[in-house]
């Protein structure tokens, strides 16, 4: 693990959702895809360091056969691009820097089987 020599951290949060909180579109597109159970959430990533930030990479992740793996919709590594456009807040610049102590935020992530 490598870390600068700063104080804070990252903090992930999920804030699972109710029904009336999720998009209609991606309740729909679920639906089309003949989805039957989806456990809604919105994502925080909130940035507790005295620095902006700014996500280069990420992913979502699954626990298949006991191991995690790599997961998500747009079957790629996920950069900063990505995750423009999935989160965002006053707390971010339009190049996605997060500002010392803000939030960015992903309005409905979902798992489902």
């Amino acid at each position: 693990m490598f870390s600068w020599d700063c104080p804070g951290s990252l903090d992930v949060v999920h804030t699972p959702l109710q029904r009336e909180d999720i998009p209609d579109e991606l309740i729909q597109g679920l639906q089309e895809r003949g989805v039957q159970y989806i456990e809604a959430y919105r994502t925080d990533l909130v940035n507790n360091t005295d620095r902006p930030v700014r996500v280069v990479w990420f992913d979502g992740f699954v626990r298949y056969a006991g191991r995690w793996l790599a997961s998500n919709v747009r079957d790629k590594v996920l950069r900063t691009k990505d995750f423009l456009d999935w989160y965002g807040g006053d707390d971010m610049t339009p190049e996605g820097w997060i500002r010392p102590g803000g939030t960015a935020s992903c309005r409905a992530a979902r798992s489902s089987d």
